[in-house]
């Protein structure tokens, strides 16, 4: 490759013109070292080119890991990468440019082929309600803008699939606590009575009143994975139960995510301010915006994160930043209700970066992840089969 190529496709990612096959050739090149001094050059030329728009987000960390994140790369641990301002600046063009569900792979030399012998579509959007009379209503089947008038509130159904709870004219009926679940491959979201939208990932579940209007804590109960949107009221804080944890805010938003079949639950925190309690040990901790908060057995620990990668499951993307081969399995499984079976246990520690829509063909998914050349994957019925290439 020469010069004039690279400044072709700098050019290109910079007016928005890339097609999938010139960014899949930008990859190519910053993963090259051979092709480091003429890359240098390229940038060189166009820096007068280059805006201060373009300039300015460098100012914002994290541009460093966004160009990791975009390369998705196996390997054991992870070795930090420092780039020159320029070429930081390119990484910076690519993150934005980059439609979000093109996963960029290294490209290796590799004939391995999936094996399919069927494929499987993404999950949708759907839930159980179960009602205070145990009655259950799937929302899926449930018309836009139907209602379900039950003692104190009403419950609609918006053509985006959002169910609503609002207060009825009888306003001192007896409360009640609905129940509502996503089976693996649904998803679905709620506003409750105070405003608050709760977001549910697969394979979870909220137990809630349907209304707080009596009472002196807005309490619900978790489990799985929720994304918060919390209505503010300083005189009405609002808990989250969760696993052994309890999270108290009084308007804010957070993700909590806390699978039955992981060890730990995780808090991360987007706007406002949160208060996390383990309840095994009593360990409390105070999160800011870029902050999560875990929690095992009796042990609470805080860490930086970047918030937006945690809660993009709820725009439509799966997003791996260091996370193993077991981690992202899980994940697929939920989504698209299979299970997983290793060939070789150890590769399940395999560590993995970048993002893919959720709404593609598993198989889709799948060619993605084996394009690293590390792992081959066997779809069989229900069950995927994960080896480790040779």
């Amino acid at each position: 490759m020469d010069k004039k190529r690279i400044i072709y496709l700098l050019n290109v990612y910079q007016k928005h013109q890339a097609t999938p096959e010139e960014i899949a050739e930008f990859v190519t090149v910053l993963h090259d070292k051979g092709h480091e001094t003429l890359f240098n050059d390229a940038l060189d030329e166009s820096w007068d080119e280059i805006s201060a728009a373009e300039i300015a987000p460098l100012e914002v960390a994290g541009y460093d890991r966004m160009l990791e994140q975009i390369i998705l790369q196996p390997q054991e641990t992870r070795k930090p990468v420092k780039w020159w301002p320029k070429i930081a600046i390119a990484a910076s063009i690519l993150a934005f440019f980059v439609p979000i569900y093109f996963l960029a792979v290294r490209q290796t030399n590799t004939n391995s082929e999936l094996i399919l012998k069927n494929d499987i579509a993404p999950g949708k959007d759907g839930a159980t309600l179960t009602l205070a009379n145990g009655k259950k209503i799937s929302v899926g089947e449930m018309d836009p803008g139907q209602v379900l008038n039950e003692p104190g509130i009403r419950i609609s159904k918006t053509k985006d699939g959002q169910l609503i709870y609002q207060l009825s004219d009888d306003k001192n009926a007896h409360v009640g606590f609905n129940t509502l679940a996503t089976s693996r491959a649904e998803q679905t979201q709620v506003r409750l009575q105070d405003g608050t939208v709760i977001y549910l990932n697969a394979e979870s579940s909220l137990k809630y009143p349907t209304s707080f209007a009596r009472a002196e804590k807005r309490q619900v109960e978790l489990t799985g994975e929720a994304y918060f949107e919390v209505a503010k009221d300083k005189d009405h804080p609002f808990q989250v139960q969760a696993a052994n944890q309890s999270v108290e805010v009084l308007g804010t938003t957070f993700n909590i995510s806390g699978y039955a079949d992981e060890p730990t639950v995780k808090t991360t925190l987007l706007e406002g301010s949160v208060r996390i309690v383990n309840q095994n040990s009593n360990a409390t901790a105070l999160l800011k915006p870029g902050e999560q908060a875990i929690v095992r057995e009796g042990l609470l620990q805080k860490r930086t994160v970047e918030a937006e990668d945690v809660v993009a499951w709820k725009k439509g993307y799966f997003m791996f930043d260091n996370e193993t081969l077991e981690e992202v399995m899980k994940k697929v499984a939920r989504w698209y209700d299979l299970d997983v079976r290793y060939a070789d246990a150890n590769i399940r520690y395999k560590t993995f970066f970048g993002s893919v829509s959720r709404f593609e063909q598993v198989s889709e998914v799948l060619k993605l992840l084996q394009k690293t050349g590390g792992v081959t994957f066997e779809l069989k019925g229900k069950e995927i089969i994960v080896g480790e290439k040779k």
